[in-house]
């Protein structure tokens, strides 16, 4: 496809059939995506892990354990998958 046509949906899928199907195997939520951006991204910033999982929980809600696994998902290596 060249930059500049319009894509339509099924092509899209035809190119990233792969992808597609490593997201759909995977137990994704948006509440389990935000807390693991929101932490990698604060570790980024600079904060220590263990804060950034503390704050987390607090905000969402959620054990620190729960952001955890939520990270240990989103941490995972595709070749793992």
């Amino acid at each position: 496809m060249m930059a500049g046509e319009e894509a339509r949906v099924l092509d899209l899928i035809r190119q990233n059939e792969g992808i597609i199907r490593v997201v759909l195997a995977l137990p994704l939520s948006e509440t389990s995506y935000s807390i693991a951006d929101e932490v990698d991204r604060m570790e980024g910033q600079g904060y220590k892990l263990s804060y950034c999982v503390a704050y987390a929980a607090d905000k969402y809600q959620v054990s620190e354990r729960t952001v955890y696994r939520h990270l240990s998902v989103y941490r995972q290596k595709i070749s793992d998958i």
